[in-house]
């Protein structure tokens, strides 16, 4: 990340300034919106939560209870990795 920092720093002026008055933010939490092949498409709570020291994030993805987005995550976990195609 630092090193995209610098390379868009030294590449655009705009970004550089913008970049050094801190009006840059890491949005945590949203919802998003997830397809299906069997299940089709619903929206979740998804979290992100960032491991400096290993430079990565994990990544959450919860719906909450009687929510549509619920029921689809409750029917793949049923369906698994079951094949729907024929043999």
């Amino acid at each position: 990340m630092r090193r995209l920092v610098r390379r868009l720093s030294a590449a655009s002026d705009e970004f550089d300034r913008l970049w050094r008055a801190h009006e840059v933010r890491v949005r945590r939490s949203t919802t998003r919106r997830l397809y299906h092949p069997q299940v089709g498409v619903f929206d979740v709570d998804c979290e992100s939560l960032p491991i400096p020291e290993r430079d990565q994030r994990l990544i959450i993805h919860t719906a909450a209870p009687g929510s549509p987005g619920r029921a689809a995550l409750d029917l793949i976990r049923v369906i698994g990795s079951e094949s729907f195609s024929p043999s």
